[in-house]
């Protein structure tokens, strides 16, 4: 064991005792860079409240160390603090820790779930092949930096952040995320959301007005997107790879940009509420999608009654009636409009542009 002064530099698997006796934290507040570094022997460790800082790399590469208690004392958890602890399990980050710096927590492949503060801020990699992460517990997270979670194979939730940025690759290869994105973000930057495998409907909310190159590619199980106007600049490849991508929801200005495979792929989001009915059922399935549709289409002449209240929602009942008739198709595709006949009144529409004109 090397200390100076109140810094704990070097400890050594013969250290061990001494650790179990408590003899080891005398007089320390500081915990040194690589100071329990690839101590194999070490398997929970609590650190006492007399530590005000840990140094970058302390616990790198201690592959049997299960639990970890840290003080609450400290306000950054540094670079590499736990990185290639493949047994962690159990550890929660004190109140006040205001950030976690890159990789601090990176190939920690047994960690299932971790507790944040509220506005900490993540820098790059910190959670970056955590596979078994399941589970982020946090109100908000301040911002999020590039490949923050990585590989998380288990991640089903994106956590709560108030940064309007998805960073580069912020959930690349997360296979089970089926999360949906907030309102609040602006930007989806490059691969952000690259081969995550659980994505099989997309709703782009319209807060977004820049999706970056790759932000999408290799969801291979990615069917159907929706794409509001308020997008004005689209990167390349942002669907590379999307191999069973088969309907695209965006308006003119979009379609100019997607290369020509996706082209023949969009649907103009200012179609009829009638031209549903030709879609193949498949598209009726997410609930989710179908309400999103309605809330972002601008169904034919629906902005003409958008001054008179009455005829808006008359009009938009009779919208609800077409797409709910749409949803019908899933039970029996072979349902026509004249087997619906009883839930759509094909005058319906006649009457809402002759009260226009």
């Amino acid at each position: 064991m090397i200390k100076k002064n109140n810094n704990l530099i070097k400890v050594t698997e013969k250290d061990m005792p001494l650790l179990e006796s408590g003899e080891i934290w005398k007089d320390v507040t500081k915990i040194g860079r690589s100071a329990f570094e690839k101590i194999n022997n070490l398997q929970e460790i609590e650190i006492p409240e007399s530590v005000v800082e840990i140094d970058e790399y302390a616990f790198s590469g201690c592959e049997n160390l299960k639990s970890v208690k840290l003080p609450s004392e400290i306000k950054v958890v540094k670079r590499g603090t736990f990185q290639n602890c493949s047994s962690l399990v159990d550890i929660e980050v004190p109140n006040k820790v205001e950030e976690i710096e890159c990789e601090a927590f990176y190939n920690c492949e047994k960690l299932t779930k971790i507790k944040l503060p509220e506005n900490v801020t993540l820098s790059c990699a910190v959670f970056g092949n955590c596979f078994m992460l399941e589970e982020v517990l946090t109100k908000s997270i301040n911002t999020v930096g590039e490949f923050a979670f990585m590989n998380c194979r288990k991640l089903k939730k994106m956590p709560q952040q108030k940064s309007i940025h998805i960073s580069e690759g912020e959930f690349a290869g997360c296979e089970r995320l089926k999360d949906e994105i907030t309102n609040r973000v602006r930007v989806v930057e490059k691969k952000a959301f690259c081969d995550c495998l659980g994505l099989t409907s997309l709703i782009i909310p319209e807060s977004v007005v820049e999706i970056d190159d790759n932000a999408f590619c290799g969801c291979k199980n990615l069917s159907i997107v929706l794409i509001p106007d308020s997008v004005e600049e689209f990167g390349f490849d942002v669907f590379e790879g999307c191999d069973n991508l088969k309907f695209i929801f965006a308006g003119n200005n979009l379609k100019k940009m997607l290369p020509p495979p996706f082209k023949k792929k969009v649907i103009d989001l200012k179609s009829t509420p009638e031209k549903f009915l030709d879609l193949p059922s498949e598209l009726f399935k997410d609930e989710r999608l179908i309400k999103t549709l309605f809330d972002t289409i601008k169904f034919g002449i629906i902005e003409q009654v958008y001054e008179r209240p009455r005829l808006f929602e008359e009009y938009k009942a009779y919208c609800l009636k077409v797409l709910r008739a749409s949803t019908m198709k899933i039970k029996n595709p072979k349902l026509t409009a004249k087997d619906m006949e009883g839930i759509i009144n094909p005058t319906e529409k006649s009457k809402f542009i002759k009260d226009i004109k």
